[in-house]
């Protein structure tokens, strides 16, 4: 059965995105600092390997409502060949885009079943956002956490592993790469 891999940058007191997210802050307010170690002048070279060996081995991905309404503007700019499902009350008929088909589906269990489906055996991207992971998480659906801790302190915002309980959810560390940005953390969950 494909792997979910749940992959995330975060600051240093818990936060993946800032507080007040919306379409002209897709990341909230201060939460684009969390990116700027992959997006400004483009990852270092250490980064830029751990990020491209994660990738090719994703052949879906799954994502919340509002992570697609807030950066659908920027997905059709990004190659995203992937399959997507989006977490959503609102189903919709699939949307074909240049970057990406999009699948709009109920509930985090039916997203994560059908990207398990479509990755053909590969593993399937967890990214998004914080409300989307924790319920991942709290179900038992995510097999890999891969988080790039970001040196900063960002005070509110999104807050990930928050309403992961009652479930205790053990895990073995597998690496820690610390680079000029980020400490890449890389952790399995045990079953």
């Amino acid at each position: 059965m494909p792997e979910v891999i749940l992959s995330m940058s975060m600051s240093l007191d818990g936060f993946v995105c800032g507080p007040d997210v919306s379409k002209e802050q897709a990341m909230g307010r201060g939460g684009e600092r969390l990116h700027r170690w992959i997006f400004t002048d483009g990852p270092r070279e250490e980064d830029a390997a751990i990020v491209l060996a994660a990738m090719h081995r994703v052949r879906a991905v799954v994502i919340g409502r509002r992570m697609f309404d807030v950066g659908y503007q920027y997905w059709n700019d990004t190659p995203h060949p992937l399959p997507t499902f989006v977490v959503t009350h609102e189903r919709r008929e699939p949307r074909e885009e240049k970057s990406a088909t999009f699948h709009f589906v109920e509930g985090v269990e039916e997203a994560i079943a059908d990207a398990r489906l479509a990755a053909h055996g590969k593993e399937v991207l967890l990214m998004g956002g914080p409300d989307i992971a924790n319920q991942a998480l709290a179900a038992g659906l995510v097999d890999e956490i891969h988080l790039q801790v970001v040196p900063v302190l960002l005070g509110n915002g999104g807050r990930l592993f928050e309403d992961v309980a009652p479930r205790l959810v053990e895990l073995e560390q597998v690496s820690a790469v610390k680079t000029l940005e980020v400490v890449h953390l890389h952790y399995r969950v045990k079953r």
